[in-house]
C-alpha cells in the first residue's frame, strides 16, 4: 500500500500570510541535511514494509515552509512520489521520482518534508523497520 502526505492550503490562508514561503536557503536551514537518496539497486533490492508506527510526520506549518517559492507565486501544483529506505534510527532516505513541474523543484521540497518522518523501530506487526523501504506521496496543493 502506498501512503500519501497531504498538504492542502487554503488559497485565502496562504495569501493572508504576510509573506510567501521561505526561500530556498532558509527551507535547508530549518530542514536540516537531506539524507542521501538511496540506489535504485538498493531500493529494488529492499521489501517493502506497511504497518508502521509514526513517531513523526510534517504537519501543515511544515508544508508551508517547504512548499517550493516560485511554484507558490505561479500557484503551481504537484504530487511527488518517494521510495524510501528507513535507515537504523527511523528516519528516511529518499529518491523522488520526477514530477510535472521541474521548474520548481517540489522533488526537493518532498525530500525536505522527509527529514521530519520518523518510525518506530518495529512495525505494528512486530517486523523490523530498519533497512525496509516505504514508498509515499507527497501532495502539494494550494486550495
Amino acid at each position: 500500500m502506498k501512503w500519501a502526505l497531504v498538504a492542502v492550503c487554503s488559497a485565502l490562508a496562504l495569501a493572508g500570510c504576510a509573506t510567501a514561503p521561505a526561500p530556498p536557503e532558509v527551507q535547508a536551514a530549518h530542514f536540516g541535511p537531506v539524507l542521501p537518496a538511496p540506489s535504485p539497486e538498493a531500493l529494488a533490492n529492499a521489501q517493502l514494509i506497511e504497518g508502521l508506527r509514526w513517531l513523526s510526520r510534517p504537519d501543515a506549518n511544515n508544508y508551508i515552509m517547504a512548499y517550493p517559492r516560485d511554484a507558490w507565486f505561479a500557484e503551481a501544483e504537484s504530487t511527488v512520489s518517494l521510495s524510501c529506505i528507513i535507515q537504523t534510527d527511523g528516519r528516511f532516505a529518499c529518491a523522488a521520482a520526477p514530477d510535472k513541474w521541474p521548474q520548481f523543484d517540489f522533488e526537493q521540497a518532498a525530500r525536505n518534508l522527509s527529514t521530519l518522518l520518523r518510525v518506530a523501530p518495529h512495525s505494528f506487526s512486530g517486523e523490523a523497520t530498519a533497512g525496509r523501504r516505504f514508498d509515499l506521496r507527497i501532495v502539494f496543493r494550494l486550495y
